[in-house]
């Protein structure tokens, strides 16, 4: 499974009040636990950052019905902590836009590419 974040093709464009130093932390999700995790690069100093990356995880196929992907967007403070601004889950669990895409990545062999709403990063996915 590659998970693409491409200028042209599929954007994670975030539109922030306040310039930040944003990147994406992406959790590969089973039963409940996280068993791997990546992240972009760090897009410094910008309200609007693009990132333009791929990320990979190995998935057998027939366990793709038992993953959840997680997508959690921090700030990178230099000097403190880092701070989520928002996540969504896309998962076969999930409702509405999100579980459409689950299962239209599952079903497809080319990529799948959506627009997905952050929720508040303190918010429970279902």
């Amino acid at each position: 499974m590659t998970l693409s974040f491409l200028k042209r093709k599929i954007s994670l464009v975030l539109r922030i009040e306040i310039a930040t130093n944003a990147y994406v932390k992406v959790s590969l999700v089973t039963g409940g636990k996280r068993i791997k995790k990546k992240k972009t690069s760090t897009q410094r100093g910008t309200i609007q950052p693009i990132f333009n990356e791929a990320l990979t995880f190995s998935v057998p196929r027939d366990q793709l019905q038992h993953v959840s992907l997680e997508f959690t967007v921090y700030h990178d403070a230099i000097l403190g902590p880092k701070e989520p601004l928002g996540r969504v889950l896309i998962s076969s669990a999930s409702k509405g836009v999100e579980r459409e895409h689950y299962r239209d990545m599952i079903n497809s062999t080319t990529p799948v590419a959506r627009w997905h709403c952050l929720v508040d990063p303190d918010t429970r996915h279902t």
